[in-house]
């Protein structure tokens, strides 16, 4: 087999349709990263910075980049644009996002889902604020509602894991209302699909009707989830602390 041949790694982990099937591990570089088995092959990941590991101009991206030169000039952004080039790098660094924050989601690794989903809604809104020329942002509108709907269901996540119910039933009705305002501000351009806000809608009658989790249940999660991102050592504390709280 040819050292660039990869069909044995495609044979190993097979591709079934309808199923996002994604691991992590550590790379012989020291580096945790992650996997997405496509129909065609595997994409591989970086959890941390950039996924694809480049560091434009020594920064984690080149939307941080291009952030911190604003910040060094005029604060009303009188001086500072973005040119076509810079708005075309910083859509395709954007799906690069997209696809990690759906592999987070999967994995139910929600604190990365609300890293990565906040960081893409504000990249939208400084190519919105900053392109020199009108842009076509219907290809980065367009994933807005679901960055939305993922951002406030990981946010009521975390929130109702550390017992504070009243802060993630407040965070799942923030995400309704800007979904809601999403699409009052491009009716007629954008065509408004019901399913982000049926979603949150369905997530916050359940919680609400819900009763709070008890610490144990919050330990029970935590250990259930760390077993699925094969943590097994902070499973196994988990599991001890789970053992000396039935005692």
């Amino acid at each position: 087999m040819s050292r660039k041949d990869i069909s044995s790694y495609l044979q190993d982990w097979p591709y079934e349709p309808g199923k996002l099937s994604v691991r992590k591990f550590t790379g012989e570089d020291g580096v945790e990263k992650l996997q997405l088995r496509v129909d065609l092959g595997i994409l591989q990941m970086n959890v941390n910075g950039r996924p694809d590991g480049i560091r434009p101009f020594d920064a984690d991206s080149l939307f941080d980049y291009l952030k911190n030169q604003f910040n060094k000039g005029e604060i009303d952004g009188a001086d500072f644009s973005l040119t076509n080039d810079q708005v075309s790098e910083l859509q395709q660094e954007a799906l690069q996002y997209y696809h990690r924050y759906i592999c987070f989601y999967e994995m139910n690794e929600h604190g990365l889902v609300v890293r990565d989903t906040s960081r893409n809604l504000e990249l939208i809104d400084f190519i919105d604020d900053f392109a020199e020329n009108e842009v076509d942002l219907s290809n980065l509108s367009n994933l807005k509602p679901q960055l939305l709907m993922m951002l406030a269901h990981s946010q009521s996540i975390l929130l109702n894991q550390n017992g504070k119910k009243e802060e993630a039933i407040a965070a799942l009705k923030d995400g309704i209302e800007e979904i809601e305002e999403f699409y009052s501000e491009f009716q007629g351009i954008i065509e408004e699909p019901v399913n982000e806000k049926q979603i949150l809608t369905k997530l916050l009658s359940d919680l609400e009707d819900s009763k709070p989790l008890t610490h144990e249940e919050q330990l029970q999660i935590q250990m259930r989830q760390a077993v699925e991102r094969e943590e097994y050592e902070k499973a196994a504390e988990i599991r001890d602390a789970l053992r000396a709280l039935s005692k």
